[in-house]
């Protein structure tokens, strides 16, 4: 799209603010000019009377062209769309948010190009966060986008909750870049038709995460060459079922797809491509979810493996082991006949004896979670001889001290064949942060960080700030700030004493001391800043 000057920009506004004082014809003949003269967007709002939903059309012009068809017209709400790409132009958190219109009355979104009817709009270079916290929004069609290269579509739908399907195979993603949390939270989608073309996409990071009402997912026409990062991925789609994977790339970087099925507590069927590495990725099948569920998966030939042995780079569909029902055994040999007035040799019945569990090896697929104010049952891996137990029929597992920040422990209970505990330990460390702004200073920069909300807050004792000249953070300097100070109550830190004119990079991370010990969050993405000489 190309960037709105400022000159039409004031334009724009004072026209929007006199609209009281202008005549119909000479409004008409000046909307049509901005057309004529300006590539940017409009977002007009609509309002229906009866429900007090609004219904958003964006379209090249703020001209009202559809004769009373969703609603009253509000002209004083009618806004300019900004472009991620223009000077001083911050979208972070949706541009939406920047009318009178609360995103949460969007009863339904339309995208239509008033000029030359049937064509695409002018290209726009981010759909971040454009519908966040549309939660009362049911339809949304996008078909008259499209996106300019390196476009980014982070948060474009998050918590859309009560969005059930969505098209979007007419939209061209060839150059998106970022589809991070994209439909993350969208609790009622049932149904979504994605595009072909995601090859250039780094980051899928939570890009279905929350979405607790799909059941099935054809994703095998995803080309994810590019994918660098796709932690979260599809966690906690508690419904999902079924999903096909089979082109999908995994990336190679260590930790890319953490909990990238978290909590798919009922997912039975995977297809997987020639060209990725699911060990340890797919969850383990359990009983509790899936009825008969040995925590195996089987691949077309019928062959069983456990999550973590899962081969790599080979093609397959993997479904869920189901155990078989257990048929009554049929004895070898007649049953001896009693001579009549003979006491029994076989009177006391045969016991089964049974496996102590207490030597197995016991895993937890995370040594680490981070808090979310509800208890974590991550799952476990109980080996024994070589051969991998199945939770539900050869073991239970029980957890303690797993809500609160600190060392958390689960214990594998023996079942069936099998007797005696296990136990091992994990621990959840405390919410993250991130830079949430960095002002340069002479010899010196002023950081502040995102404060926790109100749950994590109490799991947080302080935070941690470090900086160093390189981006790798060698040789950095650490400063620790508690959060009953007052720059830990307004998350803020001056750091001084540094060269002048030197470009630091910054980090920072919370911590929380309890049982005499400290837990630690991941550091936050490293941001830059110049100091003054």
């Amino acid at each position: 799209m190309a960037k709105t000057t400022t000159r039409l920009a004031s334009l724009a506004l004072a026209a929007l603010l006199s609209i009281a004082l202008v005549p119909a014809a000479a409004l008409a003949g000046l909307q049509q000019a901005w057309a004529q003269e300006d590539d940017s967007l409009y977002a007009l709002y609509y309002k229906d009377s009866r429900t007090g939903a609004y219904t958003l059309v964006i379209q090249n012009s703020t001209e009202d062209v559809s004769a009373g068809a969703y609603g009253t017209f509000e002209v004083d709400k009618t806004i300019s769309i900004c472009d991620s790409t223009e000077d001083g132009c911050n979208c972070s958190s949706g541009w939406i948010r920047s009318s009178e219109v609360d995103s949460s009355d969007i009863s339904r979104v339309i995208t239509r190009n008033t000029t030359n009817p049937g064509e695409k709009l002018p290209p726009v270079h981010s759909l971040m966060r454009w519908f966040a916290g549309a939660e009362n929004c049911t339809s949304i069609d996008l078909g008259a986008i499209q996106l300019a290269p390196g476009a980014e579509m982070l948060r474009t739908f998050w918590n859309c909750t009560a969005l059930k399907s969505i098209d979007l195979s007419g939209l061209d993603t060839s150059n998106v870049t970022n589809m991070t949390s994209l439909f993350q939270g969208c609790s009622s989608l049932s149904e979504v038709i994605l595009p072909i073309d995601v090859s250039k996409v780094e980051s899928m990071t939570s890009m279905f995460a929350d979405c607790g009402s799909l059941t099935t997912l054809d994703l095998s026409a995803f080309n994810t060459k590019s994918l660098t990062d796709c932690n979260s991925m599809f966690s906690n789609c508690v419904q999902l079922e079924s999903i096909d994977l089979s082109k999908f790339d995994t990336p190679f970087n260590e930790g890319s797809m953490d909990d990238f099925f978290s909590n798919c507590q009922k997912l039975k069927c995977v297809a997987v491509g020639s060209n990725g590495y699911f060990a340890g990725v797919l969850p383990v099948p359990n009983p509790r979810y899936i009825p008969g569920a040995t925590g195996n998966w089987l691949n077309e030939q019928g062959i069983a493996y456990t999550s973590e042995f899962i081969p790599p780079l080979k093609r397959g569909t993997y479904t869920a082991e189901i155990e078989r029902a257990q048929q009554p055994s049929t004895p070898s040999t007649p049953p001896s006949v009693e001579a009549p007035g003979k006491p029994s040799t076989n009177s006391k019945p045969s016991v089964a004896r049974k496996t102590s569990i207490a030597k197995a090896n016991m895993g937890v697929k995370w040594a680490s979670l981070t808090y979310t104010s509800k208890t974590q049952k991550p799952n476990v891996v109980v080996k024994l001889s070589g051969k991998t137990l199945r939770e539900g029929i050869d073991y239970t597992v029980s957890y303690k001290n797993n809500k609160s920040v600190g060392t958390a422990t689960v214990t594998a209970t023996g079942k069936g064949n099998y007797t005696g505990t296990k136990s091992v330990t994990f621990k959840i460390v405390p919410k993250g942060t991130s830079v949430k702004k960095l002002a340069k200073g002479k010899k010196s920069f002023t950081v502040t960080w995102k404060k926790p909300g109100k749950a994590a807050l109490k799991q947080t004792t302080g935070y941690q700030v470090r900086w160093s000249l390189k981006k790798s953070m060698k040789g950095a300097k650490t400063k620790t700030v508690k959060a009953t100070t007052k720059a830990g109550k307004k998350c803020t830190l001056k750091v001084s004493k540094l060269k002048g004119g030197k470009k630091y990079y910054v980090q920072v991370r919370t911590y929380k001391k309890t049982g005499g010990k400290t837990y630690y969050s991941s550091w936050s993405k490293a941001k830059a800043v110049k100091t003054k000489k």
